[in-house]
């Protein structure tokens, strides 16, 4: 067991970081002020490190540099023996400029609980924020993240990956007034299996580059949002709910903003709307794909035309009423 306390100053770290590095090993680290620096390039800022090891990062303040990968129990290359990390995140700031991922490998499992501060990714450079994904055999980990109170993960470059790849389990959970920007893919359930749960006043925002896509790259991945409340807004690039496995929508309450929605964009995809309530306006709904299976489901909510479109609703083969 070990544990070390910040609360001022500058710790530097010229090498990898490491909380939870040895087998069966339990770690802290709480940060309550000052700076944490971890920026020599082709380091890594490592939690969960060794096999059956608990690794807990805590963030109540003060400012974290990550030039290199964030890793959060990555059993992929030490063997998939168990291991987990939680950071636990309530004010201060976090620039994971390398990228951050959660859970990797089976027995892994990572949890971001963040109520506060701000997460920055890269500026520049497409490092991905990634909520569990598989290792090198193709095993895949689990993880977490919880945003509420104020909490913003800012993404002006980054992809947005929730279920990277087959056999991994991504989650996020959204509420108070956490919100998301992100200027590049949105992927709940890219290969294996995601959920965007959206609460409260909780707001996701993408804009720029490449599409909300669910289910993306394997007809066996499955994505899904289930929007209770709050908004989502993506106008800049189309929303595909299934684009090559099992996409689906749940719209209870709360306004979606959106530009072309295709309901399955790939043959092998089925993709599902349904709207129950709230207001979803969008430029078009149709299917991008004919031989998929696409359904657009009634049962309240209101469905509104963002632009003038004479096939604003269109080649969709099921519409339930």
């Amino acid at each position: 067991f070990g544990a070390f306390e910040q609360n001022g100053q500058t710790v530097n770290v010229e090498g990898w970081f490491h909380v939870g590095s040895g087998n069966g090993s339990y770690g802290i680290y709480t940060i309550n002020g000052g700076t944490l620096n971890n920026t020599n390039p082709g380091t890594q800022f490592f939690l969960g490190e060794g096999p059956n090891s608990t690794s807990i990062l805590n963030i109540n303040g003060g400012t974290i540099n990550i030039i290199g990968p964030f890793d959060m129990a990555d059993a992929d290359w030490n063997g998939l023996s168990p291991r987990s990390s939680t950071v636990n995140q309530t004010a201060g700031t976090v620039n994971a400029y390398g990228g951050l991922k959660m859970g990797s490998s089976t027995g892994s499992s990572g949890v971001y609980n963040f109520s506060g501060g701000v997460i920055n990714m890269s500026p520049t450079a497409n490092n991905q924020f990634v909520v569990a994904t598989a290792g090198g055999d193709g095993s895949g980990g689990t993880g977490t993240l919880n945003m509420s109170g104020n909490a913003l993960l800012n993404s002006p470059a980054a992809e947005l990956w929730i279920g990277n790849s087959g056999g991994s389990t991504g989650i996020i959970n959204m509420s108070n007034n956490a919100a998301i920007i992100v200027n590049n893919w949105l992927a709940p359930g890219r290969g294996g299996t995601g959920a965007l749960n959206i609460y409260d006043n909780a707001s996701v925002t993408k804009t720029g580059n490449g599409n909300i896509t669910l289910a993306g790259l394997s007809s066996t991945a499955s994505g899904t949002i289930n929007q209770y409340d709050g908004f989502v807004t993506n106008t800049t690039s189309q929303t595909w709910i299934g684009e090559s496995g099992t996409g689906l929508w749940n719209m209870e309450d709360g306004m979606a903003f959106l530009g072309q929605v295709n309901i399955c964009q790939n043959g092998t995809a089925t993709g599902t709307l349904n709207l129950n309530g709230g207001i979803f306006p969008a430029t078009g709904i149709n299917t991008g794909n004919s031989t998929a299976y696409s359904t657009l489901s009634f049962n309240g909510g209101t469905l509104q035309a963002g632009a003038t479109a004479a096939n604003f609703l269109s080649s969709i083969p099921e519409v339930d009423l």
